[in-house]
């Protein structure tokens, strides 16, 4: 059956999990050096009315010792639905090895707020520098033939007036995206311009984003959604900016060579989409094993 998303990925492009046994505070403590990530955990992603969604904290800081990592972890394990998968099936090498995604399940998230989460743990096997590549990072978000990924110059960046920031020990850019995101007869284009921070320490790395509100009416990469039908053009468009996704690589002390793998995401999928269907939600529990898998062969052929 062909993908519902393009490229089955569009959770993670659209850059737009829960801290265990750690406060909130020293995780953003740990994770400074990364601005977009700090917005993300400290003011959240804004929604239409002045609505602010927070973004789960990094399950694992820096620092940890074994059985830290460990507790965090079995911490998110618990939070499963269904059989309890323990701490060893978890990190087992293999493609098939388990996975947790929580669609939804934010402790801090009463209802008040609109939107919806999806949050993504899982091992892979390789050298942190591997996944941290940020060549071997755009490789895993080639768009399909619907969609198209632009990476700003700075020409782009300096005729909008926008400096760069000098990020220590890791890069900002900007990446304007373009998708459909059901490939039926009822569709949706969304396109923005997300605000990128990477950083990378010895322990992890980690790739932070949301969507910049300085392209709200860009002429070239504007921040909107239109309906997108199949054979109907021109349809009007409206602003979309409620996206924020970061993702972080960590080492594991144990098992040796194993890196904990997670993402954090909260959008907006406005009503008008699908006639007030959460569709978008329900596809994410379908394309997860598929993404979770396609990513771990990836890293096997980029560490031969």
């Amino acid at each position: 059956m062909r993908n519902p998303l393009p490229s089955g990925r569009w959770f993670l492009l659209m850059l737009g999990l829960v801290a265990m046994q750690l406060s909130a505070v020293s995780s953003v403590q740990a994770q400074a050096a990364n601005p977009e990530l700090d917005a993300l955990l400290t003011q959240g992603v804004a929604f239409p009315g002045g609505q602010m969604r927070k973004l789960r904290p990094p399950t694992l800081a820096d620092g940890l010792t074994a059985p830290q990592q460990q507790q965090a972890i079995e911490a998110v394990l618990a939070m499963k639905k269904g059989k309890l998968i323990t701490y060893e099936q978890f990190t087992a090498k293999e493609h098939n090895s388990s996975y947790v995604l929580l669609v939804d399940q934010d402790p801090q998230y009463d209802g008040s707020v609109p939107g919806h989460s999806i949050n993504v743990w899982f091992v892979v096997y390789a050298k942190l520098k591997t996944v941290a590549d940020p060549k071997f990072m755009k490789q895993q978000f080639k768009p399909d033939k619907t969609s198209r990924i632009d990476t700003l110059t700075l020409e782009d960046l300096k005729e909008r007036q926008i400096v760069p920031r000098i990020i220590a020990d890791g890069n900002e850019w900007f990446v304007h995206g373009t998708f459909k995101l059901l490939q039926t007869d009822v569709r949706v284009q969304v396109q923005a311009t997300e605000r990128v921070v990477e950083t990378t320490t010895k322990e992890s790395a980690t790739l932070a984003g949301q969507i910049d509100r300085r392209f709200d009416r860009d002429v070239m990469f504007p921040n909107e959604w239109r309906p997108a039908p199949r054979g109907v053009v021109g349809e009007p468009a409206s602003l979309y900016v409620s996206s924020g996704a970061y993702s972080k690589v960590t080492k594991l002390v144990q098992p040796a060579g194993a890196l904990l793998v997670e993402y954090h995401f909260v959008y907006e999928e406005p009503e008008s989409w699908f006639n007030g269907h959460d569709l978008l939600r329900t596809k994410f529990p379908q394309i997860a094993p598929g993404n979770v898998q396609d990513f771990r062969i990836a890293v096997k052929a980029a560490e031969r």
